[in-house]
């Protein structure tokens, strides 16, 4: 019974360390410290999505540790809000200011021809909601901690 708090915890850590070592590989990718082109399926994907998604893995072996190891609760809150904030700006980016980037809707065989219109429409759409619900939980928590 009590070596399956402690694997767990081991599990968790290795974790950690998985995401916190390929977040930062990704980060030095942006930098141009270390080359990884063998990663970056679009040449036109500029160098900062490449350190922001780094620095979103980091941040998310820091969250994963927490599961094996105490920190703070003011450091896990910061570090989720960080993470959150930094994968609506990449959310963001991906939705309408890719170079390159195709979407297509075929249907029977034939592409129509307004399916970039109903492709990119359809992700607005899905990431105004996101940008919505986010709001909202901020809102939500201003109103709690002012009442």
């Amino acid at each position: 019974m009590t070596d399956q708090p402690q694997n767990s915890q081991i599990g968790m850590g290795l974790l950690a360390l998985c995401l916190f070592t390929f977040g930062l590989f990704m980060f030095l990718h942006g930098l141009g410290a270390v080359d990884a082109s063998w990663f970056r399926p679009n040449p036109k994907t500029p160098q900062w999505v490449f350190s922001a998604i780094g620095v979103v893995l980091m941040l998310s072996g820091v969250l994963a540790a927490a599961q094996a190891v105490t920190i703070p609760k003011l450091i896990f809150s910061a570090t989720g809000w960080v993470v959150v904030a930094l994968a609506m700006v990449l959310a963001h980016w991906l939705v309408f200011y890719s170079e390159g980037a195709s979407c297509k809707v075929a249907g029977g065989g034939v592409v129509i021809w307004i399916s970039g219109i109903i492709c990119y429409g359809v992700a607005s759409i899905v990431l105004g909601l996101f940008d919505l619900i986010f709001v909202l939980i901020i809102v939500t928590g201003l109103w709690r901690r002012l009442t």
